[in-house]
Parts: C-alpha cells; structure tokens; sequence
C-alpha cells in the first residue's frame, strides 16, 4: 500500500511547482472541460440533424436551471432539435411528445470514458520522463475525471435531476432508479479499477526531474490562449435564457480574467528571466 500510494504522489504531485500549476491551471482547464462537455453536445446534434447548435462554454446561471457550467442551445429555428415520445419527468411513468436538442443526452459522460479508457492505455503501454509533457496529459486527464465524476455521482444513488445529462438518460430511456445506480456503480468500478491498475503498472508513476518555477513558460501560454477564448466568448456569446448579471456568471468570470492576466503576466517576465542581468 505504502508503494501504491508513493507512485500516485508521484504522478500527481512530483515536485512543489507541479502541485502550484496543477492549482494555477483549473480556471483554463474548467473551459477547456466545459467546452469538451459541450461541444460533445454539439456533435451529437450535428450528427443527428446535420446542423450546429449555439455553444455557450462557460458557466452562468439560466433562467429555468439555476447554475450551469455550460450550454448547447438549440437553433430557434428547430434545425437542430427533435421531437419524441418519452418521459420528461423524475416522478412521471408517462410518455409525451418531447422537443429537445437532437442527440444523446449522456454523450459528455461516455466521452469521458472514452478518453479516460485512452489515457489509461497511454499511461501502461508508454513512458515519459519529460515533466511538462506529463504535466499537460495529466491535466486532461484529470479533467475528463472530474467531469465524470460530477455528471454522474447522483446516479449512484438512483438520483435523478431532469435537465442534467446522467439523469435525461435515465428518465429518456425509462431506466428505474435501481437499474441505473447499478449502472452507474459499474461504470464508476471501471473507472476506479483502471485507476489503480495504470498506478500499479505504469512508468508514468516513477518520478521524474523536479521543475523550477520558470520552467512553465510555454504551458502558461497555452492556459493563458485558453483564458483568453473563454473571456471573449463569456462577453460576446449571449442568449435569452442566459442570465450574466448574477453572482454565478461575475464571480467565475472574475476568477478567469485574473487567471488570463496571470498566466500572460507570468509568460512574459519568463523571457526577461533569460536575460543576463548587466551590472554597470
């Protein structure tokens, strides 16, 4: 237990600076998720309609919602959504005609699973002792986690929330709530075993050349290109169901600019870092 828990420190936390970027990053890397999450969304329309819904990857609150991370909206023109027979109720057996956004609805999660599945091939199969490689893999890879984790936890429990992807699959495919904690139970112990498995079997666990402060120059510039594409959208991409003047929309879009002057702000004193210092 003790080797086990040696190897996961050293895959997630290998040196202190590591630990700090992995904190640094969130605000980008919640974008970045969230636009994953949605846009898989978008496909599943695309693929299903042959049209492109409005994206709107950032977090807000919605009128009829409360709080979302992101949104597809469909097309007002009905391009992009569809009518069926199914329940559109937790507590409702009934069947109704039901307009909605083409697709299906739990594609984020098993999208999830997919590149989880993927890094958990690389992570046994490869090796890589380049810290800032392991660093962008183990960020994505962290954040297909926690999206998993978060759609799908209250299906644990048979929970159901209509309006949230995990629970519009269990109520659109008329799964009991038993049926579909024992579901999600085994998609959760696939999750956790190949977890345990790579830790176990993998090189991407063996420790590797500590960073300095400075080293994170190119990764600050990726996070700081993401920032930027989430602030400009948060500003221009709007929709009447989406509410920006609330605490929700403010406070996490606050978080993101400091983020974006941040990473920038870091980014270019890493060149002044290279200069020599002249003494006179």
């Amino acid at each position: 237990m003790k080797d086990y828990t040696v190897r996961l420190r050293d895959f997630w936390f290998p040196d202190l600076n590591a630990f700090w970027w992995l904190l640094l990053a969130l605000p980008a890397l919640y974008f970045f998720q969230t636009t994953i999450h949605e846009g898989s969304h978008t496909m599943a329309a695309f693929v299903v309609t042959g049209n492109l819904p409005k994206l709107a990857p950032f977090p807000h609150r919605a009128r009829g919602d409360g709080f979302l991370n992101g949104v597809t909206i469909p097309q007002p023109n009905g391009s992009t959504s569809v009518t069926v027979l199914e329940r559109t109720s937790c507590t409702s057996q009934a069947l109704q005609s039901n307009k909605r956004l083409a697709g299906f609805a739990a594609t984020p999660q098993f999208v999830d699973l997919g590149l989880i599945a993927i890094f958990t091939v690389i992570f046994v199969s490869t090796k890589s002792s380049n810290p800032k490689v392991r660093f962008l893999v183990r960020l994505w890879y962290l954040a297909a986690c926690l999206d998993f984790c978060y759609n799908t936890i209250r299906g644990l429990i048979g929970g159901c929330l209509y309006g949230r992807d995990w629970s519009i699959f269990m109520v659109g495919s008329d799964i009991d709530p038993a049926s579909f904690a024992l579901l999600t139970m085994v998609l959760w112990i696939v999750f956790i075993a190949s977890h345990f498995m790579w830790v176990n079997r993998s090189g991407w666990s063996e420790p590797v050349r500590a960073t300095e402060f400075w080293d994170y120059r190119w990764i600050a510039f990726l996070l700081g290109c993401l920032s930027l594409l989430a602030v400009l959208l948060s500003i221009f991409i709007s929709a009447p169901q989406i509410i920006k003047k609330s605490p929700e929309f403010i406070v996490l879009f606050t978080i993101q600019i400091g983020a974006l002057l941040w990473y920038w702000i870091y980014f270019g004193l890493t060149f002044k870092k290279d200069k020599p210092l002249l003494i006179a």
